[in-house]
């Protein structure tokens, strides 16, 4: 019974600890980090998958409407808001490698230098420096249930970077 004891609260040692890890918060709690170890037990591949189980948050791809400030998506990735004009958010996560996120920082409030564009709640992506280039391949199927078919899919991207510029090239089968 000892030895049950002893390995219950080891593990409850470990469980508190790794969380303790995984989030950081600022001093008035209206940024919230988290680093790539807090999404391990979701076996992320992409940006996207990390950026799908952070906490409270949920992607808004914004809307294609021309002129409207408010319709801006509420992901910002190095603190930058993403053209998405021929593409959503969503996709542009699909194309960053796991390897490639340092930390996910999911701002709940109006912080200095973040620009939120009337959104509530934004996540930011911050990027590791000196990624030189990074290919990321997914794959998978899809099943239509009126035809009762299954068709393979997935894409393929690979990411240089340059200094302080970021090239993309992306494709989907």
């Amino acid at each position: 019974m000892k030895q049950h004891l002893l390995a219950a609260s080891a593990v409850i040692a470990i469980l508190t600890s790794a969380s303790a890890f995984a989030q950081e918060s600022s001093q008035d709690g209206a940024v919230l980090t988290y680093q790539p170890a807090y999404f391990a037990e979701y076996s992320p591949i992409t940006a996207s998958d990390m950026v799908s189980q952070v906490p409270g948050f949920s992607i808004n791809n914004g809307a294609h409407v021309r002129g409207l400030a408010d319709t801006f998506a509420n992901v910002l990735i190095d603190g930058e808001r993403q053209s998405t004009k021929s593409e959503s958010i969503q996709q542009i996560l699909e194309r960053i490698p796991l390897a490639s996120v340092e930390r996910i920082e999911f701002i709940r409030q109006s912080v200095a230098g973040v620009d939120m564009r009337g959104q509530t709640r934004v996540v930011n992506v911050v990027l590791r420096s000196g990624n030189e280039s990074q290919t990321t391949v997914n794959a998978g199927f899809d099943y239509f249930t009126g035809a009762g078919r299954i068709t393979p899919g997935g894409s393929i991207s690979r990411n240089w970077e340059f200094g302080d510029t970021r090239f993309t090239l992306g494709a989907r089968f």
